[in-house]
C-alpha cells in the first residue's frame, strides 16, 4: 500500500450508503469534509462535522452517516499507512483551523481541474493536510493534559486545606473525597502522585 493516498468522495442524496453500516477499510483515513453531515462511528457518539473539521477513522472503522446537507456527503480523504499516523487520536473528530480548510478546498479545486492535476503538487499538499490534522491532534491532547495536570494539582491543594481545617477530626478516605466531589480512589492517587506522600503520611 502507498504510504499516502488522496482522493475524493461523493455520496448523493437518495444513495443506499445513507442506511447502511459503513466500513472505512483497512487503513486509516484522515478526512476533510466539504458538507456537513452527521457521523457516527462505533464506540463513539454522533458527531455533526463541518468543512471547519477533521475527522479520524481507524483501520475497519464501522459509522453510519445521516444527511445535514443538500449536496449529500462530500470529502476529500487521505488514505495513510499506520506508520504515518501514530498514535491514534482520542475521539473521531476535531476541529481543523482556517489554513487548513483554505488547503483542503484548494486540493480539490485542483484534482477537478483538466486535464490532469499536477501530481507533485497534489502529493505535496496531501503532506502538508496529513501534517496539519497530526498537529491538531497533537495540540488537542496537550491542552488536555495541562488542564488535567492543573486539576490535579488544585485538588491536592484542596484536599490540603481541608485536612488542615479539619484536623481535629477522624475524616476517612470516603468522606474527604465526597467533600471533594471525587472519588476515594481518584483522590488518593492524585494526592500521592503530586505530594509524594499518602493521605495519611503527610509532612509535618
Amino acid at each position: 500500500m502507498p504510504e499516502l493516498t488522496l482522493g475524493e468522495f461523493a455520496c448523493e442524496r437518495g444513495d443506499r450508503l445513507w442506511d447502511e453500516v459503513n466500513d472505512i477499510g483497512g487503513a486509516p483515513h484522515v478526512v476533510f469534509p466539504r458538507t456537513r453531515v452527521l457521523i457516527e462511528q462505533d464506540g463513539a457518539h454522533p458527531v455533526l462535522v463541518t468543512p471547519n473539521d477533521v475527522v479520524y477513522y481507524r483501520p475497519h472503522q464501522r459509522y453510519r452517516r445521516e444527511l445535514r446537507d443538500v449536496r449529500g456527503d462530500r470529502s476529500l480523504w487521505l488514505e495513510v499507512a499506520p506508520a504515518l499516523f501514530e498514535p491514534a487520536p482520542d475521539g473521531p473528530a476535531r476541529p481543523s483551523g482556517a489554513r487548513t480548510y483554505l488547503l483542503a478546498v484548494s486540493v480539490a479545486h485542483h484534482l477537478a481541474r483538466e486535464p490532469a492535476p499536477d501530481r507533485l503538487l497534489a502529493e505535496e499538499a496531501a503532506l502538508r493536510l496529513l501534517g496539519d490534522a497530526v498537529d491538531t491532534t497533537t495540540r488537542a491532547r496537550t491542552a488536555r493534559r495541562a488542564r488535567t495536570r492543573a486539576e490535579h494539582a488544585d485538588l491536592a491543594e484542596a484536599a490540603k486545606e481541608l485536612l488542615s481545617e479539619r484536623m481535629t477530626q477522624r475524616l476517612s478516605l470516603r468522606e474527604l473525597a465526597a467533600a471533594l466531589f471525587v472519588s476515594p480512589f481518584h483522590l488518593a492517587r492524585v494526592f500521592r502522585a503530586q505530594t509524594g506522600f499518602s493521605l495519611t503520611a503527610q509532612p509535618k
